[in-house]
């Protein structure tokens, strides 16, 4: 499946659903962000979490938790030196 820009997929195999991708993608799961960017031939080529884990309310549906992802880009953008805990404690200068 061909995602396009700015588009919101859901699935249970994040694999899968950025298979035949190439970009960077907001990923989330359980309450978790990933930073994930994916090479057409490769899926995943790097998943990186990104800030602090929301606590959910457990659902009543029974099963595997689904994937939620974006594109953010056409580009894979390197996540070398994202860090989202020192980039809320530090000022920007």
């Amino acid at each position: 499946m061909r995602i396009e820009l700015n588009q919101m997929v859901t699935g249970a195999d994040l694999a899968r659903l950025l298979e035949e991708n190439e970009g960077t993608f907001l990923c989330q799961q359980s309450g978790t962000t990933y930073i994930a960017t994916a090479q057409r031939g490769h899926s995943i080529t790097s998943l990186r979490q990104y800030g602090r884990k929301f606590v959910e309310v457990p659902s009543q549906i029974s099963g595997p938790e689904l994937w939620s992802v974006q594109k953010l880009s056409n580009q894979s953008i390197s996540t070398e030196g994202l860090d989202y805990e020192r980039s809320q404690r530090e000022p920007v200068r």
